[in-house]
């Protein structure tokens, strides 16, 4: 699942790099991303707002570097608090910004 996520990101028009982006699209969680602090300043750090503020942040420091790899060594386990609640089907409503269906959510 996770992989068909990411390669959706990849595909998905608003993250094409016509857009401003220096480097393409990769499905990070916000607690598997590691930037240096002068980074994270520069981008303005981790959004306060609503979700999706993971991929709000990425594509801030792919607007300022092409410096993004994957480290295999780096993992973390991820919740699935939102699977559970939302489902599949209502999950990628969610990170579509369609919200989540019935369950409430953004809109």
């Amino acid at each position: 699942m996770v992989r068909a996520a990411a390669l959706f990101g990849r595909l998905r028009p608003a993250h094409a790099r016509r857009h401003g982006y220096l480097a393409p699209y990769r499905m990070h969680a916000g607690n598997n991303m590691a930037v240096t602090s002068g980074l994270y300043l520069r981008v303005g750090g981790m959004p306060r707002r609503p979700s999706p503020t993971d991929r709000t942040f990425l594509n801030r420091v792919r607007r300022h570097t092409t410096a993004i790899t994957h480290c295999g060594a780096m993992v973390v386990e991820n919740s699935t608090r939102r699977l559970k609640a939302y489902g599949l089907l209502g999950t990628a409503r969610w990170y579509l910004d369609k919200g989540c269906g019935p369950w409430g959510g953004p809109r």
